[in-house]
């Protein structure tokens, strides 16, 4: 009489592939934890940078920008013509020191593109700025903004309008 082996399940060919698949199911899961871990760090910074601008803390903006960031306004220049404004990275924290927004209110935020040390952001806002001659503004635009990993910190490399600014009558509260 022969004795029966005991069965184990990694013998076979089938068991291996399926310990492969499980195997790699788990590390294409881990991949996807790493990236929507990633993706709320973007999305929370862009909170954090509104809330900064309206503060005026160019400290913090200074640190979470990088030396080459610049800030392009208005949409002109997606229609062929000249933006708004462009500003270099002394420019914007120039005009962000005085701390001009009543308030700066994200309507939308997502991460369109992730590409390793690369992330590309679009949101909406809606903007109170006050101006130096005392006069109130409320408008909002869409952007894309580009974000680099450097020195193992997400930093704002460019802000793109690219609808708007669209004016609207200055409400007393957002």
């Amino acid at each position: 009489m022969i004795d029966p082996q005991p069965l184990n399940p990694f013998n076979s060919v089938t068991s291996r592939l399926l310990l492969l698949l499980a195997l790699a199911t788990l590390a294409s899961n881990a991949d996807t934890s790493g990236e929507e871990q990633t993706i709320s760090e973007i999305i929370e910074l862009e909170y954090q940078m509104e809330k900064a601008m309206v503060r005026g803390d160019t400290q913090f903006l200074d640190k979470r920008t990088t030396a080459d960031f610049s800030f392009t306004h208005g949409d002109g220049w997606t229609h062929g013509g000249a933006p708004l404004k462009f500003e270099t990275k002394p420019e914007w924290l120039n005009a962000i020191k005085r701390a001009p927004y009543d308030f700066r209110q994200l309507d939308s935020v997502e991460v369109l593109q992730l590409h390793g040390d690369i992330a590309i952001t679009r949101g909406h806002y809606r903007a109170r700025i006050n101006l130096e001659n005392g006069d109130k503004i409320t408008f909002s635009v869409w952007y894309l903004r580009t974000y680099v990993l450097r020195d193992n910190r997400w930093k704002l490399l460019t802000h793109l309008t690219v609808d708007g600014p669209a004016f609207e009558p200055s409400p007393e509260d957002p």
